[in-house]
């Protein structure tokens, strides 16, 4: 009878370890479903000639993406593109670089950040900044 409590005992932290862990996993998830976009749903970009470029979703979301290091002339162009490693997508914390053509060739900025806006901060960006 002990040894059935003590199975049953054991079973049960299991269970709710593995319910902990979705939980986890799963506020994970969401967090990370906000900090990542798809460069194939980029609507509109505007930047702020050399150190964010806020990106418009055709979805309405809209991204901050900050560069490591300055990158001057990044809004001197008209064109950009994101460059990752294994896809489309872009998320916080992975390697991603913007690209820009320029006169000299390509212009190459890694990106240091990304974060989603609220509607809110989207809204209250400056004219010259909302894509």
């Amino acid at each position: 009878m002990q040894r059935m409590f003590l199975v049953l005992a054991a079973s049960a932290v299991a269970l709710a370890g593995f319910a902990m862990t979705d939980v986890q996993a799963s506020a994970a998830d969401a967090k990370s479903k906000r900090q990542c976009f798809r460069t194939e749903r980029i609507q509109k970009w505007a930047t702020d000639k050399d150190r964010l470029v806020y990106v418009r979703l055709n979805t309405g979301a809209v991204f901050e993406v900050t560069v490591a290091n300055k990158c001057p002339g990044l809004g001197m162009y008209q064109t950009i593109a994101f460059a990752t490693d294994f896809s489309s997508q872009i998320c916080e914390g992975q390697h991603a670089t913007i690209i820009t053509r320029t006169g000299a060739g390509p212009l190459r900025c890694p990106v240091g950040s990304i974060r989603a806006l609220t509607a809110e901060e989207a809204a209250a960006l400056p004219d010259n900044m909302r894509p």
